[in-house]
């Protein structure tokens, strides 16, 4: 299930697009309006172009910036404007002191043309101040200039949606999965000393069954022989059958359960194992379910601790494994 939360940062790295333009113009105090090379924009049905304009202001200053998208007859398609600027100084608080730098420099908008063409952007600056916290604000000198940073991505799409989109298609997926998965009933029955377990229920036509089992084995008070420490598994023989109302067998057969070693305190050790069968039926039937093991194995080697089984009726199964048609 990693590769779920690799998704998201997908998404945000598809989010960014691709840049296709980048260049940098020197906007004059004068106002004089300033044009960008030609870059293309294309139509398209997934996610729009991104102009992203980055302001390079000198510290204390502030300007009005405005910004026109131009076509290849010269039209205006688009405009927009900011104000921007930056400060910074120095703190002073208990005896320490420190540099502090301010700013808001960025424009940025998206915009899906009608069209595939070529464009162009057309810039001018406007208020192009210097101010001062200790000084009253005044217009920059003739002959600044202000550089502005221009870059154009394609195909961009809205981080904050593919993520909130991502979210609930996840959740949406997780219920409907637990409606189609989860189990409509379990009917659960173990003990810690019979070797066989039955369980008889009525269910419906069509039902789907999965037929768990398991054993626990531990290793008696006084042991016929000592048990290596090299060995870390039992096979375990299980006797699985399965009846109707009237005595009749549907299913009858013996499994092979793999036991494995797992650690009881300090120096015992046990053995447990569990195994599923999934099932189908053709009619509604009432059944009676029944497992036997073993009370011990390999002469007493290991004796049975506990033994388990479970019978659960499935809206549907997503086991790969295959149902097995009960008549």
């Amino acid at each position: 299930m990693l590769w779920l939360l690799a998704i998201p940062a997908l998404l945000l790295v598809a989010a960014g697009g691709n840049r296709s333009f980048r260049g940098e113009v020197s906007l004059p105090s004068s106002g004089r309006e300033m044009v960008t090379s030609p870059f293309q924009l294309k139509q398209g049905w997934l996610g729009a172009p991104r102009i992203a304009l980055k302001v390079r202001q000198p510290i204390n200053t502030s300007s009005l910036v405005n910004v026109e998208l131009l076509n290849d007859q010269n039209q205006v398609v688009l405009s927009f404007y900011k104000d921007t600027w930056r400060d910074a100084g120095t703190w002073y608080e208990g005896g320490e002191s420190g540099r502090w730098d301010e700013q808001d420099t960025d424009l940025t908008t998206e915009f899906r043309p009608g069209q595939t063409g070529q464009f162009r952007l057309r810039l001018s600056l406007e208020d192009f101040i210097a101010s001062s916290s200790s000084a009253t604000p005044q217009t920059t000198p003739a002959g600044s200039t202000l550089p502005v940073l221009v870059e154009i991505y394609t195909n961009t799409l809205d981080a904050g949606l593919l993520v909130g989109t991502f979210v609930v298609l996840l959740m949406g997926s997780g219920i409907f999965c637990w409606y189609e998965y989860a189990p409509k009933r379990e009917l659960r029955s173990f003990t810690r000393t019979e070797t066989s377990l039955a369980l008889a229920e009525s269910f419906a036509d069509q039902a789907t069954l999965k037929v768990s089992f398991g054993a626990r084995y531990e290793q008696p008070d006084h042991p016929v022989r000592t048990l290596p420490a090299t060995r870390t598994t039992f096979s375990c023989p299980v006797s699985l059958s399965i009846t109707d109302a009237w005595g009749q067998i549907l299913l009858s057969r013996r499994e092979s359960l793999l036991l494995n070693a797992f650690q009881i305190g300090e120096d015992d050790r046990g053995f447990r194992g569990e195994q599923a069968v999934y099932l189908r039926l053709k009619s509604a039937k009432r059944l009676r379910i029944r497992v036997e093991v073993p009370e011990d194995l390999e002469g007493r080697v290991i004796e049975l601790e506990r033994l388990q089984l479970t019978v659960t009726e499935l809206t549907k199964t997503a086991s790969t494994k295959p149902l097995e048609e009960l008549a």
